[in-house]
């Protein structure tokens, strides 16, 4: 995080001093297993974000997809994060074969639009 302060003059009146962080890199976000997967059993996934910033994050959405784990795609939306707030949201996902499969999120919100995270999970019999 870098940052960034100005000092901006304005013809008859004062100075004005204006400070912004930049993030060049998004945060985290991770994707938890709370139990062994096995077919046809379901299985709860946590996902954890921290709000890096000094400002809140708003319209947070989080997209879930994964062959094998879910009929379609999965849509949460998150509730707002205040500054520094960690966001933990837990979801149920339904194996439906066996064998190594890839969980795929997609987490955006007003101040970062595509955080990507991907957890692969062994489904047993």
């Amino acid at each position: 995080m870098i940052r960034v302060t100005s000092v901006c003059q304005v013809p008859d009146e004062s100075e004005v001093v204006v400070a912004r962080d930049i993030i060049l890199d998004n945060p985290a976000l991770t994707l938890e297993m709370l139990a062994q997967a096995r077919v046809q059993k379901p299985l709860d996934v946590q996902m954890l974000f921290s709000n890096p910033l000094d400002e809140p994050v708003k319209d947070c959405v989080l997209m879930v997809e994964g062959s094998g784990l879910l009929l379609g795609s999965l849509k949460i939306d998150v509730p707002n994060l205040s500054p520094k707030e960690r966001s933990r949201v837990r979801f149920e996902i339904l194996p439906t074969r066996s064998g190594t499969k890839q969980l795929l999120a997609d987490f955006s919100c007003s101040k970062f639009p595509a955080i990507k995270a991907m957890l692969s999970i062994d489904v047993d019999e």
